[in-house]
């Protein structure tokens, strides 16, 4: 239980639900928080076939969606960083115990 905490993941997720929970309930009007502070989303958001399907009259779900999913992409590739560094560390440590 204590190991989903150290997973970059688990807070990418909670922080996008956070985001998410502040723009429905009216607190994010224009949208910084949702759109701005996602470099994926901010690129996205400026190309006609994504601009059309995801943002007509304002936030939808296909926005919050495309919100969760990228967040948690990112932080699965920063978990898979994190991951490699220390399986690399603690096989070069191991190499070096042996000899």
């Amino acid at each position: 239980m204590m190991k989903i905490f150290k997973s970059v993941t688990f807070w990418f997720f909670i922080a996008s639900i956070v985001v998410i929970t502040i723009n429905i309930t009216g607190n994010d009007v224009k949208n910084i928080l949702l759109i701005g502070l996602n470099p994926i989303l901010n690129f996205a958001v400026y190309t006609e076939p994504f601009r059309s399907i995801a943002w007509n009259d304002g936030p939808n779900i296909f926005m919050y969606i495309a919100h969760l999913i990228t967040f948690i992409f990112t932080a699965a590739i920063i978990d898979f960083i994190i991951y490699t560094i220390k399986y690399s560390i603690k096989k070069s440590i191991s190499l070096k115990i042996e000899h």
